[in-house]
């Protein structure tokens, strides 16, 4: 789609106004741990809570967190606060020396990153590296400032690329494998990426999906403040000037006063344990803070060995009595048999044989009721004003497909809304249908199904924005936006 002059000036003004807010976006909720075999029927979820002095979250309770299993809103909520969890800070700083930066920027960024490090605390944990051509970790995690500092130094000006987006990703992956709640990572750079193999929304997602926040320290006049931008508020980090007074304590002390509290929600399971994989979700809504985060767990089967002592006394008293009713129940239909008439018998026979197919009806209602229930979300947050489609990956990467029918389907026909040239792909593969300015996702019986965020399209699928979309080798990102402008 093209954009107008009008509109380009239009969304420059807006990243360069945007670029001096905080990010108020990103990873505020994390499931830890789901117990689902201890008390079932209830199902307990061990949860993390991220806020800050810019973002605090409201007291939460049962009317902030909602509950979805296997799609389905759950019920009989109970949330309890457990003992606030205090860590140390990880932190990585990963600083530009590509020949990209003059060696006044170089110094400058040096002298900010040692600025930060003189800001940390005896127990923070700091790991740095350098990229240019090539990503280098010039130390792992350590408290010793010498070292750092040393380091630090010693980095000058190499190569002819600038990986910015792969360092970024290294240090993610390394501090991913780190246990601890509070990570962050320092970004010294210009903004300049040359070479990387991986992109800055691949960035975004890695950031998000691991809980942790990339912040920048730039210098002003950087090129490339959108992009440097865009990546912080999206990943809950923020980007700064070096050469603004304050600026680099201000980021420290945001980054050192997150606080992570943890939750223990329980909730009534409506599954049998029947040993197969089920989904959880939980939906953080506290303020102008909305969030959410989703796990998988197995049940498994029934056995005796999935009762406890106490459930079996209960179930053993239940069993002995459910069979004296029934011996009751067989001695005196058979003494009413004896004195009933065939004529009255097959009355009776009529009668419950009506019955039954009346009670079969309101159960496939029912059935029927409680799919379309999941169908007709009222929720604003999946509410879109506009909404598109971004090819990710496959014959044409980059094109948009704006969603402007209230159906759209997909696939190799050329009678599509959106035809696709990918021979793995079904003549009609799927659609998406809008429902009242929500959008869901459907697989029309593809022989080589419909992936929503790596999981196979079992039923309709609700869309959320940056929501991923596989079809055969062909990806797409979905966009949501409740302004009436395209962005």
């Amino acid at each position: 789609m093209k954009i107008t002059s009008a509109k380009k000036i239009f969304f420059s003004v807006l990243a360069a106004v945007l670029a001096g807010f905080p990010a108020m976006a990103g990873p505020y909720l994390t499931i830890e741990k789901v117990e689902a075999e201890t008390e079932f029927p209830k199902i307990g979820i061990y949860c993390s809570l991220k806020e800050s002095d810019k973002t605090p979250l409201a007291h939460i309770d049962e009317d902030s967190l909602q509950v979805y299993e296997d799609g389905f809103k759950a019920d009989y909520i109970k949330v309890q606060r457990l003992k606030e969890k205090i860590d140390f800070l990880f932190l990585i700083f990963s600083i530009d020396s590509s020949k990209s930066l003059q060696k006044k920027s170089l110094l400058k960024i040096k002298a900010s990153a040692k600025e930060i490090l003189s800001l940390t605390g005896p127990e923070d944990k700091i790991a740095v590296y350098r990229f240019n051509d090539d990503v280098t970790k010039l130390n792992n995690f350590t408290s010793n400032k010498r070292d750092l500092i040393n380091s630090i130094n010693g980095i000058e000006r190499h190569g002819t690329k600038t990986m910015l987006f792969n360092a970024i990703y290294d240090s993610i992956d390394l501090l991913g494998g780190v246990r601890g709640s509070r990570k962050a990572i320092m970004v010294f750079t210009d903004g300049k990426d040359e070479g990387s193999s991986v992109s800055g929304d691949d960035i975004i997602k890695f950031s998000r999906d691991s809980g942790i926040p990339v912040n920048f320290a730039t210098l002003k006049g950087s090129r490339d403040i959108r992009t440097m931008s865009r990546i912080a508020k999206m990943t809950g980090g923020k980007c700064v000037f070096i050469e603004q007074p304050g600026s680099l304590s201000d980021l420290y002390q945001r980054i050192v006063s997150a606080k992570e509290n943890r939750y223990l929600v329980k909730y009534q399971s409506r599954i049998r344990p029947d040993g197969g994989k089920h989904g959880v979700e939980i939906r953080l809504k506290s303020g102008e803070v909305r969030d959410r985060d989703s796990a998988e767990f197995v049940l498994k089967k029934f056995s005796f060995d999935f009762i406890s002592a106490e459930n079996a006394i209960f179930l053993g008293v239940i069993a002995f009595l459910t069979i004296v009713i029934a011996v009751s129940f067989i001695f005196y239909a058979k003494k009413d048999k004896k004195a009933a008439s065939p004529g009255e018998e097959r009355k009776v026979a009529k009668t419950e044989k009506k019955k039954s197919m009346e009670n079969l009806m309101d159960l496939e209602e029912k059935e029927r009721i409680e799919e379309d229930t999941v169908l007709s979300s009222h929720d604003p947050k999946f509410l879109y004003a506009k909404a598109w489609l971004m090819e990710k990956e496959g014959p044409a990467t980059g094109n948009k497909y704006p969603l402007y029918w209230d159906e759209i389907t997909m696939g190799r026909g050329k009678d599509n809304s959106v035809i696709m040239n990918d021979e793995s792909v079904s003549l009609r593969h799927a659609k998406i249908k809008n429902v009242r300015n929500a959008y869901y996702l459907f697989d029309l019986v593809s022989d080589n199904g419909t992936f929503l965020n790596d999981k196979k399209l079992i039923r309709p699928k609700i869309l959320y924005d940056w929501d991923e979309i596989k079809l055969g080798r062909t990806k797409f990102i979905f966009r949501g936006s409740n302004s009436p402008l395209q962005l």
